[in-house]
């Protein structure tokens, strides 16, 4: 059930492109975007109290964390086809600036070209940054975990759907979308992953915050 998804992550690292010591998100997280209760959670995947968890949930629900995870989640399938997208427009864009600086752009044009393919470039990282970023959170689960949370949230199948694939009842697949959330929220708050990255990885992408809001009316449900 994760063939597709993993198989395209999978592809993304065999490139020129990817290091994920240099593109992952774990070099930035350690920036002054830290949410208020991680330092008082364990770290590692170190078991954490009922009482934790309980403020996790009212952080993650309060601080809209859950509906952040979610539209990740979703965004994940679109993540290489976009990559690929940009890189198509990076070669076009330099093969343009090398081609027109020597003919007949003018300084200030050619100037502004490379600027636009240095914030392309940027773009790019950020968008190889979360697919990092969602493929760790999706590791982090067990394996029925993950193949749940991909047939629910990044293929969008409903629970009965899924509870017919996995020969279940559907209040089961509900419950254990539930303790899935929360898995994430844990781990995204363990690792100092809070609302506020979220927010800056969602500047500048129009077709994020549409998810995002998308997502909005769902909040409390599966």
């Amino acid at each position: 059930m994760l063939s597709a998804s993993f198989k395209n992550f999978e592809n993304l690292k065999n490139t020129k492109d990817f290091d994920e010591e240099e593109y992952g998100y774990k070099k930035r997280k350690n920036s002054n975007i830290i949410c208020t209760i991680t330092d008082k959670i364990p770290k590692n995947n170190q078991k954490i109290s009922k009482q934790d968890k309980i403020a996790i949930c009212k952080y993650a629900k309060d601080s809209k964390l859950i509906i952040y995870i979610k539209t990740l989640l979703e965004a994940y399938k679109f993540i290489p086809s976009i990559i690929k997208k940009i890189d198509e427009i990076i070669e076009k864009r330099a093969s343009s600036v090398v081609t027109t600086s020597y003919i007949y752009s003018s300084p200030t044009s050619t100037y502004d070209d490379i600027n636009k393919v240095i914030d392309l470039t940027e773009r790019k990282d950020k968008m190889i940054n979360l697919y990092v970023l969602i493929n760790d959170m999706l590791t982090s689960l067990s394996d029925e975990q993950k193949s749940i949370a991909v047939m629910k949230y990044i293929k969008n199948n409903k629970c009965d759907e899924i509870a017919e694939v996995l020969n279940t009842s559907e209040r089961t697949i509900y419950r254990k979308c539930n303790k899935i959330i929360e898995n994430l929220c844990i781990y995204c708050t363990q690792n100092n992953i809070n609302n506020c990255f979220f927010k800056s990885q969602l500047s500048n992408e129009p077709w994020l915050k549409s998810i995002y809001y998308k997502k909005l009316p769902e909040e409390g449900i599966n």
